[in-house]
C-alpha cells in the first residue's frame, strides 16, 4: 500500500513538473513573440521619430531663435533703464542748481557734471530704438513671407507692420531729438 502511495505522489509530482515546463515554454514562446514585436514597433517608431525629429529640428530653430531676439529685448530694455537713470540723475542735478538758487545755498558745486547725461542718455535710446526696429522688420519680413491670407493671418500682417511703423517713427524722432538738450 505504501508503495502505491509513493507511486501516486510520483504520478502527481510528474503532471505538476510537465504543466511548469509546458508553462515555461509557452512563456518562452510569449517572449519570442514580445520581441519580435517590439523590435518591428521599434522600427516603425524610428520611421516616425526620423519624420518628427525633422520637425522638432525646425521647431527647435525656431524657438532657439525666439528665445535670441527675447534675450536681445531684454539687453535692451537694460540699456533704456540705464539711459532712464542718467536722465534721471542730470534732472535731480538740475534741480539741485535751482534750489542752490533759491536758497542762496551752493550744494550743486559739490556734485560731478552732469551736462553729457543727456547726449549720452540719447544715443543709448538710439541703439535701443534702432535694435527694436530691426526686431520688428525681421518680424515684418516673417510673416509678409507666409502666404496665410486668413482673418488671423491678415491680422498678423497688419500688426507686424503697426509694430515695424511704430518703432521706425519712434527712431525717427530720437534722431530729431539728437541735438536738443538745453533747457
Amino acid at each position: 500500500m505504501n508503495n502505491n502511495k509513493d507511486n501516486n505522489e510520483l504520478n502527481h509530482e510528474c503532471d505538476i513538473s510537465n504543466a511548469d515546463v509546458s508553462n515555461d515554454i509557452d512563456n518562452e514562446k510569449d517572449n519570442v513573440n514580445d520581441t519580435q514585436n517590439n523590435a518591428q514597433a521599434s522600427t516603425n517608431n524610428e520611421d516616425s521619430n526620423n519624420s518628427s525629429n525633422e520637425s522638432t529640428n525646425t521647431s527647435k530653430s525656431q524657438l532657439i531663435q525666439q528665445l535670441q531676439t527675447l534675450n536681445l529685448s531684454i539687453g535692451t530694455i537694460y540699456v533704456i533703464l540705464i539711459a532712464i537713470f542718467l536722465n534721471l540723475e542730470y534732472v535731480y542735478g538740475e534741480r539741485l542748481k535751482l534750489l542752490d538758487q533759491l536758497n542762496g545755498t551752493k550744494y550743486s558745486e559739490n556734485q560731478s557734471d552732469k551736462g553729457d547725461n543727456p547726449e549720452i542718455s540719447n544715443r543709448m535710446f538710439l541703439y535701443a530704438t534702432a535694435i527694436f526696429l530691426l526686431i520688428n522688420w525681421k518680424n515684418l519680413q516673417q510673416v509678409l513671407a507666409t502666404d496665410d491670407n486668413s482673418e488671423t493671418g491678415l491680422k498678423n500682417k497688419r500688426k507686424a507692420y503697426n509694430s515695424f511703423l511704430a518703432s521706425l517713427l519712434i527712431f525717427i524722432a530720437t534722431l530729431i531729438n539728437r541735438n536738443n538738450f538745453t533747457f
